[in-house]
């Protein structure tokens, strides 16, 4: 019913996020509801997997007897419960829920099943011939469209197939290189690798090759309907459509670090010419154009107006903070914002929030929220570890340090 849920784990699970889950650790959850109603739930299963709307809650008996899964949906009594097949699992969630993957980790598994969480259909699929179940996603890969309506697999020969969650339907789209995006329609494939940049339509329609140079896929994104990859000589965009391929960066760099949702300005990456085994990955010296505005830092971004650079400065440690800071663009002069900082963002223009005095957990950590243009930075919460932004509101939950292992967790406005 669109309201927000906090979700504390108050017992250690071996194994939330990524799958697939392995040593079965009885896992404790508490429920809240955001909306000021105060409800609360708590949830206890073998393990627990969370998706952005559905619970996956599964028991695991000793005997070896089939496993029970519960699917829940925060603050709906129902649910289902379905029995799977015994031993260790292995499940992916679709991004929307609708559909999951259900495998088990044993070494006779030859297929695995496709569910939609309503219950309205299932199918069972193989495995590719001679996969190693306990290497299997070393040449094996399995993702869902954002809406879950379809699984795609890619085999170790770089086969892809489109399979319905719906129906037992499956189209052949041949052979992808294994950098894979979605257009922004999300209704065709955009694959980067050694056979160039190329759009593969989901129902089977002839590929269509927008770049036929070789392309790397750690740069490679969707924005606006501009695909931004990165070829042999630098960092192009192009028409996800097709078009002329224009230049954003050219070589030489060593790691691109971001790129803006706004692709006219005139610098619309931030990157080093550091590599990522000089300091380690996302971690280097600072670049917009020519202007050198970090020297050793990490986790630069703009303002949400695009008139600012904020990073973290002399950040090649192994605590994850630094020294934050801010400059106009271009070329403006830096401004410390806060030292020890190893998280920050901007809940509204202009201001910012930071967890400061963090190069170690304890009491000396806090939140503290900061305002560029009258330089003042105001305290929020003492304790402060980590902050979670509740969609919708001008609110965060933040974690509070409790003792050497604990946190509590506080619900705070953002003043």
């Amino acid at each position: 019913d669109d309201v927000q849920w906090a979700v504390m784990l108050v017992a250690q699970a071996s194994a939330l996020l990524p799958p697939p889950f392995n040593t079965p650790s009885r896992g404790v959850a508490r429920l809240t509801a955001l909306d000021g109603t105060d409800r609360t739930e708590v949830i206890t299963a073998d393990q627990l997997l969370f998706g952005p709307k559905q619970i996956y809650l599964l028991d695991l008996p000793a005997d070896g007897s089939a496993t029970r899964l519960r699917l829940r949906v925060p603050g709906d009594s129902g649910g289902r419960e379905l029995m799977m097949p015994p031993g260790p699992p292995i499940l992916i969630s679709s991004s929307s829920d609708t559909a999951f993957v259900y495998m088990v980790s044993k070494k006779d598994t030859t297929d695995y099943l496709v569910l939609r969480s309503d219950g309205s259909f299932q199918r069972r699929l193989p495995l590719p011939a001679g996969a190693d179940i306990e290497h299997l996603f070393d040449t094996f890969r399995l993702f869902f469209d954002p809406s879950g309506d379809t699984l795609f697999s890619r085999d170790a020969e770089g086969h892809v197939v489109a399979h319905s969650t719906h129906a037992e339907e499956d189209v052949e789209l041949g052979v992808v290189d294994s950098g894979i995006i979605f257009d922004s329609s999300r209704s065709t494939l955009i694959a980067c690798g050694g056979s160039g940049l190329r759009r593969i339509p989901v129902d089977g329609s002839p590929p269509a090759t927008l770049d036929a140079g070789p392309c790397q896929s750690d740069v490679l994104g969707d924005v606006a309907g501009t695909v931004v990859y990165h070829r042999d000589d630098g960092i192009y965009q192009i028409p996800e459509l097709g078009g002329s391929p224009a230049s954003l960066l050219q070589e030489p760099f060593g790691q691109v670090f971001t790129v803006a949702s706004n692709l006219t300005m005139p610098s619309p990456i931030i990157y080093s010419l550091d590599s990522s085994v000089t300091y380690g990955s996302g971690i280097g010296d600072g670049w917009l154009g020519d202007w050198r505005f970090m020297n050793r830092g990490r986790r630069p971004g703009w303002s949400s107006d695009y008139r600012r650079v904020r990073w973290l400065e002399n950040a090649a440690r192994s605590d994850g903070s630094g020294d934050f800071m801010s400059a106009p663009i271009p070329g403006g002069e830096p401004l410390l914002l806060a030292r020890n900082v190893r998280q920050y963002s901007e809940p509204v223009p202009g201001k910012v929030l930071a967890i400061s005095n963090a190069a170690g957990k304890g009491a000396y950590n806090r939140l503290i929220v900061i305002s560029e243009t009258d330089r003042v930075a105001h305290w929020m919460v003492d304790s402060a570890r980590q902050y979670t932004r509740i969609p919708g509101t001008s609110e965060v939950l933040v974690q509070i340090v409790n003792g050497q292992i604990g946190y509590d967790i506080c619900r705070v406005p953002i003043p």
